[in-house]
């Protein structure tokens, strides 16, 4: 689709290493890994559990979409990726507030998020617990939050990601409040 370009940079770069922080796991290592132009994978790695959590993104039609969520290796190939039904839909392009995505809402777009810019947040109601997902261009996923009858259950925050071939690390040492 005509905004897929855009998408594919709410993504980090392929072999990048992002570290992140939450409240309950402590601080853990996503690897971004592009399998192709239209799918991601992201190896979520915490130093506390022995398996690491698997994800895969397709981009395309205009959305972002998880098609498969799983603990171990995970190792599909683009045609097995092909044939697969999406678990959901994340968001869809263009960005509008108050736009749903299925499950997810668009809580602001084109917002700011502490140094970020652009950012999208997203909102998803799961029988009162309240997940909400902040994404940044070049970066991804930068800060996530569960809470029910709002409390706060856990808390996600990014820290630094690491470039694969290139450039300086890139460093975000304060745990700021979401936007």
């Amino acid at each position: 689709g005509q905004y897929d370009e855009m998408l594919r940079g709410y993504f980090a770069e392929d072999q990048s290493e992002k570290l992140m922080y939450d409240t309950v796991n402590g601080s853990y290592k996503v690897e971004t890994i592009w399998l192709s132009k239209q799918y991601v994978k992201e190896v979520t790695k915490y130093e506390t559990q022995r398996h690491s959590l698997v994800q895969y993104y397709r981009v395309a039609n205009n959305k972002i979409e998880i098609v498969k969520t799983e603990n171990g290796k995970g190792n599909y190939s683009i045609e097995a990726l092909d044939k697969m039904e999406a678990e959901m839909v994340l968001v869809e392009a263009p960005f509008r507030e108050g736009q749903s995505n299925g499950d997810w809402l668009v809580k602001k777009a084109n917002s700011r998020w502490g140094m970020f810019k652009h950012v999208v947040v997203l909102e998803r109601n799961d029988d009162g617990y309240i997940t909400t997902l902040t994404l940044a261009p070049k970066f991804g996923l930068v800060y996530s939050a569960g809470s029910k009858d709002g409390e706060v259950a856990i808390e996600s925050s990014f820290l630094q990601l690491n470039l694969a071939n290139h450039g300086e690390d890139i460093r975000f040492e304060k745990f700021v409040d979401s936007a």
